[in-house]
């Protein structure tokens, strides 16, 4: 679920950490920072990622502009876009074993279908994901 109801002081930390990592290794274009937090909202550091992430493929319906449109102004010198976000986005990896349910998927409405056109399809294997928007602005 994107964005997530986090307390501010969780927020603004993720955002500290990330601009002083980005600073710290020059960074041109787009850094992701995947977390978790525990139960008393702390933050714990899983990955970075110099690139558009799946954590933020939500963003493709949800925002102004996506992670994939900003990286491309960054590295072409343009400016950002703006970074408004259309309402809480639930995003779902499809995995292999979901693939007999692609007709399903592909008729249920307001649900946004994204699949990676790999060739085949085995268990576990990440094929695609679903957007959809469960709070509206």
């Amino acid at each position: 679920m994107a964005p997530a109801d986090l307390p501010a002081a969780v927020i603004d930390a993720g955002q500290n950490a990330i601009q002083k990592l980005a600073t710290a290794l020059d960074v041109t274009g787009l850094l992701a920072l995947e977390t978790f937090v525990t139960d008393d909202n702390r933050l714990l550091f899983n990955e970075i990622a110099p690139r558009p992430h799946n954590s933020f493929h939500w963003t493709i319906e949800g925002c102004a502009n996506s992670q994939f449109t900003q990286l491309i102004r960054a590295v072409a010198g343009m400016p950002l876009g703006s970074t408004n976000c259309y309402g809480q986005w639930q995003m779902d990896n499809l995995l292999g074993e979901d693939m007999p349910r692609l007709d399903e998927l592909a008729s249920t409405s307001g649900l946004h279908l994204h699949l990676y056109g790999k060739a085949e399809a085995k268990p576990g294997r990440k094929m695609g994901h679903t957007n959809r928007q469960i709070k509206p602005v």
